[in-house]
């Protein structure tokens, strides 16, 4: 909004939620395609080393979704507040901080 780009994109008016929307549904269709890729690839892989995934393949999917639709709605729920390079940081520092955090193990 400060660099005045948005004007050009919003040549009919659009409600915020609107827009804010199908920048999040956008992120998230190229997430499921990125997704998608890295199962298949991964099985294709598993078939060319004469290995088997024992996981269920919608757990292979959904999971990452989930996580990755957490991580981008916190995005832009920051991003709309602040600066983006201190938005991005946050993100990073939460999502490092969350795969460091094992299930089920303690100390």
């Amino acid at each position: 909004m400060r660099s005045g780009t948005i004007l050009a994109v919003m040549a009919r008016t659009v409600r915020r939620w609107e827009f804010l929307l199908g920048k999040y549904l956008g992120v998230q269709m190229l997430m499921g395609v990125y997704i998608l890729f890295l199962v298949a690839t991964s099985y294709l892989f598993g078939w060319i080393g004469g290995e088997r995934i024992q996981a269920s393949v919608w757990i292979l999917i959904v999971y990452p979704m989930v996580r990755y639709a957490i991580y981008s709605a916190m995005a832009m729920f920051l991003v709309t507040v602040m600066h983006p390079i201190v938005a991005f940081g946050i993100v990073v520092v939460i999502s490092v901080l969350t795969g460091m955090v094992v299930p089920g193990v303690t100390s």
